[in-house]
């Protein structure tokens, strides 16, 4: 039993690593020498308020933007869109803080004289293609560490500071103070943000050698992470859920085909040692109760990276639909100074509302969403959506207000576009038809919309557990059910002996039978138990016998009569 229980021990132990199989990440360092050079190359961009952006060539050299608009940009999502425009010919992807501070000289003025000045910043990498992470080297007497972080979503500065506040925690072997050495960035949960770090901490005595050029592993990863293709985004990313779903089936399906050699091994146990095959069984319970919540929360973090990323994409088509629509309108106006221009001002400003709504019901479709999946993830979601429902009705009526330099129109256009805008907003707010939640640019009717919509998800959810319980067990679902349940009990009166000094193949075996298994069991309820947000499956009686009946072989000839016809 001690020799099982430690492989046991192991094995879960691996199991929790294997959590983290879509950990990725872009590598980082702290040695603080900016002429280290690479043998491969590295998109990077710089940028200094007052002057042009700069960025590096393929050839090492930083060349400065010819554009007089590119300049100081520090939103992060126009850091991406610039890396994508100067570096038209690769796959970027992310962006992430470079590994430490480079002195880049030949800035230009804003209006490209004076190329002659030199600055310390710290660029940004653009990361092209899927994340990679670094095999960080581990010199003698340096220890290596992780932190990861399931529940937070961080800047590349605050896991920097992270990794080298637990070096400055750790001692070496002889008791003396160690330092941080090189760390690499892991798990990406959004844009510039990532999940955990990966460190390397030594002491600070000992010298260290410059890094040779670190081996890049790429770890294996869904196609929908690779491209980025805004056209297709819904499509691809129901086929990335598709593909998760079925990597998870066909583990169940392998775990099942080993079970038949786990059957007689337990019942050879329960004849030589009955005691010990309850012992056993309880020891089995326990570790397995564990492996089933890793596993659950490594399935858990892939469906929300997917679900993120494809958030991301969404905000960003959207904010550019935006832009475009800003634009419109504003060319419209300056139209409008010289020639009567109603018809296309009243245009742009319907389609620059139908954008703003458009971004309003997806942050709705959102909190609906988590509504159902994780409640506590929309709980901190409430108060970000709230913000963002406020800004969206204040930058309409800004959009509104700007009629007002145009008196004759505004009286023309201001009643069309405000109607129309209460009349879209009523026919295209998810799942409501009160008036009350309705109201315009204010703050009261979005917190009754979300209100209503938490209220909505807690008596649906307490009408779904009812009627679930009280489906009698002729119905399929109860046969079902209670069929899993039965191969659930089964397992432990079923499952083959094993000794102290069995194979450990078996015992990886058997932990992960139960734990594909009970994992698939919660998958079926969780979709059973909610089918949608409003719609509820409440059977009748007539449908409850029919099931019944289907259950026990029974087939409605008129359906059989018509699948003959050719």
């Amino acid at each position: 039993m001690p020799a099982a229980s430690s492989l046991l021990t192991f094995f879960v132990a691996g199991l929790a690593l294997a959590s983290s199989t879509y950990i990725e990440g872009v590598s980082a360092n702290v040695d603080g020498d900016s002429s280290r050079l690479h043998e491969s190359f590295v998109p990077l961009v710089a940028f200094k308020c007052g002057y042009r952006n700069q960025h590096i060539n393929e050839e090492g050299e930083w060349k400065s933007d010819d554009s007089q608009l590119a300049q100081c940009l520090e939103g992060k999502y126009d850091i991406l869109k610039y890396c994508k425009r100067v570096y038209p010919g690769k796959n970027i992807t992310n962006i992430v803080e470079y590994s430490h501070e480079m002195n880049v000289d030949k800035w230009c003025k804003e209006d490209g004289t004076q190329c002659k000045h030199s600055f310390v910043v710290r660029p940004y990498h653009c990361i092209e293609g899927e994340f990679v992470t670094e095999s960080l080297q581990v010199p003698g007497q340096c220890h290596f560490a992780h932190v990861i972080g399931r529940s937070t979503c961080n800047d590349y500065k605050y896991w920097s500071n992270k990794a080298e506040a637990e070096c400055a925690q750790k001692v070496g072997e002889k008791g003396e103070q160690l330092a941080l050495r090189s760390f690499a960035i892991l798990e990406p949960c959004g844009l510039d943000m990532f999940r955990g770090v990966e460190f390397v901490c030594c002491p600070k005595n000992k010298e260290t050698k410059p890094l040779d050029q670190p081996e890049i592993t790429k770890a294996k990863q869904d196609p929908y992470f690779k491209d980025d293709d805004t056209k297709s985004e819904h499509e691809r990313f129901k086929e990335a859920e598709e593909r998760l779903e079925k990597k998870h089936r066909k583990k169940v399906t392998k775990v099942i085909t080993e079970w038949s050699d786990l059957f007689e091994r337990y019942n050879k146990m329960k004849e030589t040692d009955p005691k010990g095959a309850e012992e056993y069984k309880r020891e089995m319970t326990a570790r397995f109760r564990k492996t089933v919540a890793a596993l659950e929360e490594e399935n858990k973090e892939q469906r929300k990276q997917i679900e993120e990323l494809h958030d991301s994409r969404v905000q960003t088509a959207l904010n550019e639909k935006k832009r475009q629509a800003t634009h419109e309108y504003r060319s419209a106006l300056a139209m409008q100074v010289g020639v009567q221009n109603k018809q296309n001002v009243l245009r742009a400003l319907k389609t620059y509302i139908k954008a703003e709504e458009k971004d309003r019901n997806h942050m709705l479709n959102r909190f609906r969403h988590l509504l159902r999946s994780d409640p506590e993830e929309a709980q901190a979601f409430e108060p970000i959506l709230m913000h963002r429902l406020r800004y969206i009705d204040l930058r309409i009526n800004g959009t509104l207000a700007m009629l007002r330099d145009f008196p004759a129109l505004e009286k023309h256009i201001r009643p069309i576009a405000v109607e129309f805008w209460r009349e879209y907003r009523r026919e295209n707010t998810p799942e409501v038809n009160d008036d009350e939640v309705m109201g315009l640019g204010d703050d009261e009717s979005n917190e009754k919309l979300i209100q209503l919509y938490k209220k909505t998800y807690e008596r649906t959810a307490s009408l779904s557990d009812t009627i679930l319980e009280e489906l009698p067990e002729s119905s399929a679902y109860a046969k079902q059910e209670k069929l899993v349940n039965e191969i659930r009990e089964e397992e432990f009166d079923s499952i083959s002996a094993v000794t102290a000094s069995s194979n450990a193949v078996v015992i990886v075996a058997l932990i992960s039978a139960l734990t594909i298994t009970t994992a698939f069991i919660v998958m079926l309820r969780r979709r059973s138990r909610h089918p949608g947000f409003i719609e509820v499956d409440v059977c009748t009686p007539e449908e409850r016998h029919v099931a019944g009946m289907q259950v026990n072989g029974y087939e409605n000839p008129t359906y059989s009569f018509f699948d003959s016809k050719p």
